[in-house]
């Protein structure tokens, strides 16, 4: 067997129905190519969408420049003295001037509450806002914990006032 060769096979040998059968050509590969209008169309809108986030991003970091501002001036603060005249200004320039510049006392306060949703203000730790407006004496004998108290309300204000 070793020596053995596979003999010729007569050419009526198989299925008559498979001799002429060819090999198929393959058909060329898809190119990545963006050659339809559609995908230029979503290219372009794509291309709207990043534009139109990227604006909409900047715009709203923009609008909130005086909050980035306003919190670096908090933390400069020392005493609670300063914290009064900065939670004025800061609401100047987020509300109108005929709404914020006249209040003063519990109208103040009602104010601050009403723009940041709770009663931390004219119930809580910022009630001493008033005497530190108009006394500023009456800062220095406020414990280290209202002080930390009055700061942390005062930077949820600024962070968080609608």
């Amino acid at each position: 067997m070793a020596g053995s060769s596979i003999p010729d096979l007569p050419e009526d040998f198989g299925n008559p129905w498979m001799s002429n059968l060819q090999e198929l050509e393959l058909p060329e590969p898809v190119p990545f190519t963006f050659e339809t209008p559609g995908w230029y169309l979503l290219g372009g809108l794509m291309t709207l969408a990043v534009v139109w986030f990227g604006w909409r991003l900047w715009k709203r970091r923009q609008a909130n420049a005086y909050r980035r501002i306003a919190l670096e001036e908090l933390a400069k603060l020392d005493s609670p003295v300063g914290l009064p005249e900065l939670l004025k200004r800061t609401a100047l320039v987020a509300y109108p001037r005929a709404e914020v510049a006249n209040l003063y006392g519990d109208s103040w306060l009602g104010f601050l509450d009403g723009t940041l949703g709770t009663k931390a203000f004219s119930q809580g730790a910022g009630r001493r806002l008033p005497d530190l407006a108009y006394n500023p004496g009456s800062g220095t004998g406020m414990s280290a914990a209202d002080t930390k108290e009055l700061f942390a309300l005062a930077r949820r204000w600024i962070r968080r006032h609608r």
